[in-house]
Protein backbone atom coordinates (compact mmCIF):
# COMPACT_ATOMS: atom_id res chain seq x y z
CA UNK A 1 0.00 0.00 0.00
CA UNK A 2 2.93 2.68 1.17
CA UNK A 3 2.85 5.55 -0.33
CA UNK A 4 0.50 5.08 -3.20
CA UNK A 5 -2.44 5.76 -0.92
CA UNK A 6 -1.25 9.03 0.19
CA UNK A 7 -0.40 10.28 -3.56
CA UNK A 8 -3.93 8.92 -4.65
CA UNK A 9 -6.07 10.77 -1.79
CA UNK A 10 -3.57 13.72 -3.05
CA UNK A 11 -4.66 13.35 -6.58
CA UNK A 12 -8.04 13.77 -5.84
CA UNK A 13 -7.36 17.44 -4.20
CA UNK A 14 -4.82 18.02 -7.43
CA UNK A 15 -7.65 16.77 -9.99
CA UNK A 16 -10.16 19.42 -8.48
CA UNK A 17 -8.06 22.17 -8.36
CA UNK A 18 -7.30 22.07 -12.49
CA UNK A 19 -11.33 22.17 -12.94
CA UNK A 20 -12.19 26.10 -12.70
CA UNK A 21 -15.60 25.32 -11.89
CA UNK A 22 -15.70 22.82 -9.20
CA UNK A 23 -15.57 24.25 -5.33
CA UNK A 24 -12.36 23.30 -4.08
CA UNK A 25 -10.81 25.09 -7.39
CA UNK A 26 -12.60 28.50 -5.86
CA UNK A 27 -12.39 28.28 -2.35
CA UNK A 28 -8.15 27.40 -2.63
CA UNK A 29 -8.13 30.61 -4.66
CA UNK A 30 -9.70 32.01 -1.84
CA UNK A 31 -7.36 30.38 0.93
CA UNK A 32 -4.22 31.87 -0.85
CA UNK A 33 -5.84 34.73 -1.93
CA UNK A 34 -5.14 34.37 -6.22
CA UNK A 35 -6.44 32.36 -8.74
CA UNK A 36 -5.11 28.99 -8.94
CA UNK A 37 -3.77 28.46 -12.32
CA UNK A 38 -4.35 25.13 -14.29
CA UNK A 39 -0.47 24.86 -15.53
CA UNK A 40 0.97 21.78 -13.54
CA UNK A 41 3.77 23.43 -12.19
CA UNK A 42 1.32 25.88 -10.37
CA UNK A 43 -0.77 23.34 -9.02
CA UNK A 44 1.82 21.47 -7.73
CA UNK A 45 2.88 24.54 -6.11
CA UNK A 46 0.01 25.69 -4.63
CA UNK A 47 -0.56 22.20 -3.27
CA UNK A 48 2.67 22.02 -1.80
CA UNK A 49 1.33 25.06 0.28
CA UNK A 50 -1.40 23.80 1.29
CA UNK A 51 -0.59 20.73 2.62
CA UNK A 52 2.67 22.05 4.34
CA UNK A 53 0.18 24.63 6.32
CA UNK A 54 -2.64 22.06 6.84
CA UNK A 55 0.08 19.63 8.42
CA UNK A 56 1.54 22.25 10.90
CA UNK A 57 -2.05 22.30 12.13
CA UNK A 58 -2.34 18.82 12.44
CA UNK A 59 1.33 18.13 14.09
CA UNK A 60 0.24 21.20 16.74
CA UNK A 61 -2.73 19.47 17.73
CA UNK A 62 -1.39 16.02 17.91
CA UNK A 63 2.27 17.17 19.43
CA UNK A 64 2.69 13.99 21.29
CA UNK A 65 1.55 11.39 18.26
CA UNK A 66 3.75 13.68 16.14
CA UNK A 67 6.78 13.87 18.84
CA UNK A 68 6.67 9.79 19.04
CA UNK A 69 6.26 8.67 15.11
CA UNK A 70 7.43 5.39 16.22
CA UNK A 71 4.71 4.93 19.18
CA UNK A 72 1.88 6.48 16.74
CA UNK A 73 0.20 5.18 13.82
CA UNK A 74 -0.39 9.58 12.95
CA UNK A 75 2.23 9.24 10.68
CA UNK A 76 2.00 5.96 8.83
CA UNK A 77 0.79 6.19 5.12
CA UNK A 78 -2.90 5.13 5.66
CA UNK A 79 -3.34 7.73 8.54
CA UNK A 80 -1.73 10.60 6.46
CA UNK A 81 -3.94 9.06 3.76
CA UNK A 82 -6.98 9.80 5.84
CA UNK A 83 -6.01 13.15 7.26
CA UNK A 84 -4.94 14.62 3.50
CA UNK A 85 -8.90 13.20 2.76
CA UNK A 86 -10.63 15.21 5.50
CA UNK A 87 -8.64 17.93 4.26
CA UNK A 88 -10.50 17.55 0.94
CA UNK A 89 -13.71 17.81 2.85
CA UNK A 90 -12.58 20.64 4.52
CA UNK A 91 -11.75 21.95 1.20
CA UNK A 92 -15.40 21.54 -0.53
CA UNK A 93 -17.16 22.86 2.76
CA UNK A 94 -18.08 26.70 2.16
CA UNK A 95 -18.63 27.52 5.50
CA UNK A 96 -14.49 26.61 6.54
CA UNK A 97 -13.99 29.57 5.05
CA UNK A 98 -16.52 31.86 7.24
CA UNK A 99 -15.06 33.24 10.52
CA UNK A 100 -17.06 31.86 13.86
CA UNK A 101 -17.55 35.33 15.34
CA UNK A 102 -17.30 39.08 13.96
CA UNK A 103 -14.31 40.98 14.35
CA UNK A 104 -14.46 43.89 16.68
CA UNK A 105 -12.52 45.54 14.26
CA UNK A 106 -14.00 46.20 11.23
CA UNK A 107 -10.53 47.25 9.30
CA UNK A 108 -8.58 44.05 10.86
CA UNK A 109 -11.09 41.32 9.07
CA UNK A 110 -8.52 38.35 8.74
CA UNK A 111 -7.99 36.51 5.30
CA UNK A 112 -9.62 33.61 3.99
CA UNK A 113 -6.87 31.60 4.53
CA UNK A 114 -6.50 32.62 7.88
CA UNK A 115 -9.95 32.05 9.00
CA UNK A 116 -9.84 28.67 6.76
CA UNK A 117 -6.46 27.42 9.02
CA UNK A 118 -8.16 28.97 12.12
CA UNK A 119 -11.07 27.09 11.52
CA UNK A 120 -8.92 23.46 10.57
CA UNK A 121 -7.71 23.73 14.43
CA UNK A 122 -10.61 23.94 15.56
CA UNK A 123 -11.92 20.79 13.54
CA UNK A 124 -8.91 18.92 14.28
CA UNK A 125 -9.23 19.96 18.21
CA UNK A 126 -12.56 18.26 18.34
CA UNK A 127 -11.44 15.17 16.65
CA UNK A 128 -8.59 15.00 19.20
CA UNK A 129 -11.75 15.74 21.56
CA UNK A 130 -13.80 13.26 20.96
CA UNK A 131 -11.72 10.69 20.74
CA UNK A 132 -9.76 11.45 23.88
CA UNK A 133 -12.96 11.63 26.12
CA UNK A 134 -14.44 8.46 24.43
CA UNK A 135 -15.09 5.80 27.09
CA UNK A 136 -14.63 3.01 24.85
CA UNK A 137 -11.59 4.19 23.35
CA UNK A 138 -9.80 4.64 26.44
CA UNK A 139 -10.77 0.94 27.29
CA UNK A 140 -7.47 -0.28 26.47
CA UNK A 141 -5.69 2.64 28.28
CA UNK A 142 -4.60 0.14 31.11
CA UNK A 143 -2.50 -1.79 28.61
CA UNK A 144 -0.52 1.66 27.35
CA UNK A 145 2.72 2.68 29.18
CA UNK A 146 1.96 5.64 31.52
CA UNK A 147 4.00 7.45 29.67
CA UNK A 148 2.91 7.06 26.66
CA UNK A 149 -0.85 7.58 27.29
CA UNK A 150 -1.38 11.28 25.74
CA UNK A 151 -0.30 9.23 22.16
CA UNK A 152 -4.05 9.75 20.60
CA UNK A 153 -3.00 7.14 18.06
CA UNK A 154 -1.47 4.64 19.84
CA UNK A 155 -0.72 0.96 17.94
CA UNK A 156 -2.38 -0.37 21.81
CA UNK A 157 -5.53 1.75 21.63
CA UNK A 158 -8.42 -0.83 20.42
CA UNK A 159 -10.04 2.06 18.29
CA UNK A 160 -7.17 2.44 16.25
CA UNK A 161 -7.09 -1.64 15.85
CA UNK A 162 -10.55 -2.04 14.82
CA UNK A 163 -9.90 0.55 11.99
CA UNK A 164 -6.26 0.54 10.92
CA UNK A 165 -7.22 -1.91 7.80
CA UNK A 166 -8.06 0.25 5.32
CA UNK A 167 -7.59 4.31 4.46
CA UNK A 168 -11.47 4.42 3.74
CA UNK A 169 -11.98 2.90 7.10
CA UNK A 170 -9.54 5.21 9.22
CA UNK A 171 -11.13 8.09 7.09
CA UNK A 172 -15.06 7.00 7.97
CA UNK A 173 -13.32 6.71 11.81
CA UNK A 174 -11.99 9.86 11.98
CA UNK A 175 -14.83 11.85 10.37
CA UNK A 176 -17.29 9.77 12.85
CA UNK A 177 -14.87 11.45 15.86
CA UNK A 178 -15.71 14.74 14.44
CA UNK A 179 -18.88 15.07 14.79
CA UNK A 180 -19.85 11.57 17.97
CA UNK A 181 -18.51 10.20 21.16
CA UNK A 182 -19.75 6.68 20.51
CA UNK A 183 -16.79 4.54 19.58
CA UNK A 184 -16.91 3.96 14.98
CA UNK A 185 -17.61 0.10 14.56
CA UNK A 186 -16.67 -1.79 11.83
Amino acid sequence: IGIVEVVGQLSKIIDEMRNKESKIHKNISQILNKEVKTDPKEIIKSTKSLIDSYFKKIKKVFRSDWENPAKSYILKTKYVAAFIRLLKDFLEDETMLKPTTEPEDKTKEKSKGEIFFKNIIKKLEQLQNNIKHNKDWKNSESSIPEDEREIVFHPKREGIVAVRNSTKKIYESLKHYLNSKDTYKQ
